[in-house]
């Protein structure tokens, strides 16, 4: 049942913010067909009125108690009130009548109306003059809003001028009002109405439009300007919401006096600045991508994946990486190329949950490799400790070097306050020689580490951390060569069966060398019989330091070998960088079909990563990349880069535009680096 009374209760002190509500479904006249959304469309604006953010004191008056009578009973004693700030709602339906004494009159029907009366006795009901002269005509209210949304709304546009009389005392004072201009000063007048003069409402199945698209104002899902909504904001979005729409509202506004409708400042203040944040995530998200390392994740991965054993090797490592701890410093774990120094670290990395930091250099390091390093290093730290927001305090996209060593060494120091921290870069001996210098510059490197942080470097046994080792605190762990336990491990893991003699004998001739050993488990799965496995031990141990032979001479017997396989290995070779096969068939001229049956029959000599979905392919060591270079291609590799160049060269306007296609992308990147 519903009442006639305010929907808040009376606050302790006097609110001068009022708003009187009207909604009407059903009125009394059978030829005024049910709405579905008038009393529905009332209810919601008056809690937006309430709300802390529009701060009016609402009366509600819906279905049979919104009589006539009552709305005009209500409505004089709220125009009598003292510096009020006034807002008449009605949504119901307008009607427009022929008077039986002449002329027009339109009405708003409370739950009483009836238009049958209304013809004989317009006094009886509510007319737009009548609502014309006692909110926007008077002269009690600070400031005074009518709110219309019904049929003929609009007709109020008229009603200063031709307003419906009832004596001649009032017509006199009619006529006066009407010869005084209103005087602005620190007042407001202001009509919205639905629609424009003689103009009907559509009602939709969500409200009234007018309504609703009050609604999204004061409720602050439109929020217009700073946040504080005044009538000519309202004016202004209701002009361009309703633009180019068949229902065209009309407003009509007078007076300087600045009333707030709604205070949604502290909203507007949270969106920007959930909006800064969003931009800022989106910035070190960006940011992050820029530094992560690809070739780096893919190939801890692949190294993950051929590792077998080694728990005593990995023990003896954390066990130096303790002793290390107290002071910081720098673990270098050597061994010579293949001795399985990567395969170890990337099992080291594993250790943990999160996996620790790490970096793998990959064989042919390019020119910008210490920064990639460095980036990347960072990268990891901020997103396994929570910073990741803080992207752009230490990564920059143009960053050298020598500036992120900084923000890494500022890092490390934050970090290492709060907990101990292992690092790992593989493969620093890739990193080439200064001819000016004679040495390989490791000034992108911290001098000193702070107590708790230890990096662990996989190298060669060679000069090349000379001046690392001269500056900082540091130990050395040398890696022993694969046990021969590990090695029965690695050929059970390839379903390869031999005696322990053949075992023995094999892992004596490579000297334990991990990837010697892994390569040839791997040329033994392929061989279909006992003898072949048998003639491929004999050649190994009759040549152990020519492991790749075999392998080359098999390939050498394909149909395919100076087509396409040996073509493949020279791009390869050239390329520095990991290729798709639709890269490769691009570069070779060759269809996709026949590269995609080259690199299946090369599968012992590549190492493969994923690219967002798609593999690309690399050759496997270094020490294989040595033995082509001084075996297969020794004369001479000036064809295959014309290829790489050739490849690159196509479409040269594009290539610093960005490509839809993956493999058109792949292109652009390549060349974008290397032309």
């Amino acid at each position: 049942m519903h009442t006639n009374a305010a929907i808040n209760p009376m606050p302790a002190k006097p609110n001068h913010r009022h708003a009187l509500i009207i909604g009407v479904d059903r009125a009394a006249d059978p030829h005024l067909a049910p709405l579905v959304s008038a009393e529905r469309d009332a209810q919601e604006l008056a809690a937006a009125l309430k709300a802390p953010a529009c701060g009016f004191t609402v009366t509600l008056l819906l279905a049979e108690q919104a009589t006539a009578t009552a709305v005009r009973d209500r409505l004089i004693h709220l125009v009598a009130t003292p510096s009020v700030d006034l807002i008449v709602i009605f949504c119901g339906h307008g009607v427009s009548l022929a008077l039986s004494s002449g002329g027009n009159e339109t009405f708003l029907a409370t739950s009483d109306f009836r238009g049958d009366v209304a013809r004989r006795d317009p006094t009886r009901f509510l007319s737009l003059g009548w609502l014309y002269e006692q909110v926007y005509a008077v002269d009690e209210p600070r400031s005074a809003i009518a709110v219309l949304d019904c049929c003929f709304a609009g007709d109020i546009a008229h009603a200063g001028k031709d307003a419906l009389t009832i004596d001649l005392r009032a017509a006199i004072e009619q006529y006066r009002q009407q010869q005084r201009q209103l005087d602005p000063a620190n007042r407001l007048r202001a009509i919205i109405a639905a629609t424009g003069p003689h103009q009907k409402a559509a009602e939709t199945a969500t409200g009234g439009a007018l309504a609703q698209a009050l609604l999204a104002v004061l409720r602050g899902d439109k929020l217009l300007a700073e946040g504080e909504i005044t009538i000519g904001h309202l004016d202004d979005y209701l002009k361009r919401h309703f633009a180019g729409q068949e229902q065209q509202p009309y407003t009509k506004i007078e007076g300087n006096y600045r009333l707030i409708l709604a205070d949604h400042r502290d909203r507007v203040a949270a969106q920007r600045a959930a909006a800064e944040r969003q931009r800022h995530h989106t910035e070190t998200q960006a940011m992050l991508a820029r530094w992560r390392n690809h070739d780096s994740l893919g190939r801890a991965a692949e190294l993950q994946r051929d590792f077998v054993g080694r728990a005593a090797e990995l023990a003896a490592i954390q066990a130096h990486i303790e002793q290390l701890r107290p002071t910081g410093g720098y673990l270098l774990v050597t061994g010579v190329a293949g001795q399985g120094k990567s395969s170890v670290l990337a099992s080291l990395r594993q250790t943990t949950d999160p996996p620790l930091p790490a970096y793998f250099i990959r064989f042919t390091p390019g020119p910008h490799e210490q920064a990639a390093l460095l980036g990347h290093l960072i990268a990891e730290l901020l997103e396994q400790h929570g910073l990741a927001e803080e992207a752009l305090t230490y990564l920059a996209s143009d960053a050298s070097a020598i500036t992120l060593r900084n923000s890494l060494t500022s890092l490390l120091d934050r970090l290492a306050r709060q907990q101990p921290l292992t690092l790992i870069i593989d493969g620093l001996d890739q990193i080439p020689v200064q001819r000016d210098l004679g040495q390989r510059d490791l000034s992108f490197l911290p001098e000193r580490l702070p107590a708790g942080v230890v990096i662990v470097i996989g190298t060669r046994p060679d000069d090349t951390l000379v001046p690392l080792t001269l500056q900082t605190q540091h130990c050395e762990y040398k890696l022993p060569p694969l046990s021969l336990s590990d090695f029965a491990r690695l050929l059970e893991r390839r379903g390869v069966s031999l005696s322990e003699a053949d075992r023995l004998t094999l892992h004596s001739a490579l000297h334990g060398n991990a990837f010697d050993l892994t390569f040839l488990a791997t040329e033994l799965q392929r061989e279909a019989s006992a003898r072949d496995v048998q003639a491929l031990i004999q050649r190994v141990i009759a040549n152990p330091r020519d492991i790749f032979r075999p392998t080359i001479e098999r390939l050498k017997r394909e149909p395919d070998w100076d087509n396409v396989i040996e073509p493949a290995l020279g791009v390869l070779l050239s390329a520095q960088e990991p290729l798709s096969a639709p890269a490769l068939a691009g570069i070779l001229a060759q269809k996709y079909h026949r590269v995609q049956d080259a690199i299946t029959r090369l599968r012992g000599l590549l190492g493969e990563q994923d690219r967002e979905g798609q593999p690309r392919y690399y050759l496997l060591h270094l020490k294989l990349i040595e033995y082509l270079k001084s075996e297969i291609f020794a004369n001479d590799l000036t064809a295959y880069h014309d290829q790489l160049a050739r490849w690159c060269e196509r479409d040269l306007a594009q290539i610093w535009q960005p490509a839809q296609d993956s493999d058109e992308a792949e292109r652009r990147a390549y060349a974008q680096t290397y032309l």
